[in-house]
């Protein structure tokens, strides 16, 4: 396909065109759509204006349209660095990571010295599993903007569990003291290597910064012992009074209500682990789940999973079950 060459607007349609833009600015999304589409209708061609639409919808709600949009763009002007990166951004919202590893590496080959594509585009390649990929892309960042925090602790988290992965948390705590989620993830970094101390109190750290950060309640609550003075409940409910939905936090919580022998809401909440892929999967026999009720002339299947030590805490239920499926029979 031939590119075309954008002709320069005439100068009553860029006044519309400035008005437009400082509408779509000012978050008056509807009226810069508008007028977008009637530009549009004067200057079909226009790659800014076409670039323009396509985030006005995707700022709108209209990603897939917005994608079409901005291939348009790209299209007739290929050399833009703009209209690749606002491409990958929306292809990253879409969760659609391989096509935003593709806009991503356009718009960083046409201005490698932008560090907002190469931060987009680490996250792109840490999304479809290419860590080697992302470490790359980060160092290059770091190189570009080595006072960033946030340059380091993607770089970190991109290598594998080791001593450069703890040096580079540290060299981002150096940077900025007061950055939560650099210590987070500087915590699951100790956490990874079995310094569980350390973790301990990085994560304490990490909300006394900002105590809104749901994971970190949760996975101090897992490192905490199962103790009323070590207040881990405490942080199972603070991390689900902000993310209720979370099945790993719920799940986590419900093993430790089970431990202390909650048994009602620890099940309650142990019923979240279903939400796990992997187990969803293991668990694919489409039988009925049992409800309780009576199994008489009936067979229940007794399921094993998630570890030896599990399975182990979880066969003492089995006596009560026994107890219970007078004539009926149980597989295990």
């Amino acid at each position: 396909m031939q590119k075309l060459q954008p002709q320069p607007l005439p100068a009553d349609t860029q006044s519309r065109l400035a008005t437009a833009i400082i509408w779509h600015r000012a978050g008056r999304l509807k009226e810069a759509a508008g007028m977008y589409r009637l530009l549009l209708e004067e200057a079909p061609e226009n790659p800014d204006i076409l670039h323009l639409l396509g985030l006005v919808g995707h700022q709108m709600g209209h990603s897939d349209f917005a994608v079409r949009q901005i291939i348009r763009a790209v299209d007739r002007n290929p050399g833009k660095a703009t209209y690749h990166a606002s491409l990958g951004q929306v292809f990253l919202a879409l969760k659609d990571y391989g096509h935003a590893v593709m806009a991503l590496s356009n718009a960083a080959r046409l201005e490698p010295d932008n560090a907002d594509h190469l931060a987009n585009l680490g996250h792109a390649l840490d999304a479809v599993g290419a860590p080697r990929e992302a470490a790359a892309t980060y160092a290059a960042l770091v190189q570009l903007s080595p006072g960033l925090a946030e340059a380091w602790i993607n770089l970190a988290n991109a290598l594998p569990t080791g001593p450069r992965k703890d040096s580079l948390h540290r060299l981002s705590l150096a940077l900025n003291p007061a950055h939560a989620i650099g210590h987070y993830n500087a915590a699951r970094a100790a956490f990874s290597s079995s310094r569980h101390t350390e973790a301990v109190g990085l994560y304490r750290r990490t909300l006394a910064i900002d105590p809104a950060l749901a994971e970190a309640h949760g996975n101090l609550a897992m490192l905490l012992p199962n103790t009323v003075s070590s207040g881990k409940l405490d942080f199972y409910a603070a991390a689900l009074a902000l993310e209720p939905a979370h099945s790993g936090i719920r799940t986590d919580a419900g093993l430790a209500l089970l431990a202390r022998g909650d048994l009602k809401r620890g099940w309650a909440l142990h019923e979240a682990r279903l939400a796990k892929k992997s187990l969803a999967e293991d668990r694919g026999t489409g039988l009925p789940r049992w409800r309780g009720e009576p199994l008489a002339g009936k067979t229940i299947l007794v399921w094993r999973e998630q570890g030896i030590g599990d399975e182990i805490l979880f066969a003492s239920c089995l006596p009560d079950l026994i107890a219970r499926a007078k004539g009926g029979k149980i597989f295990v």
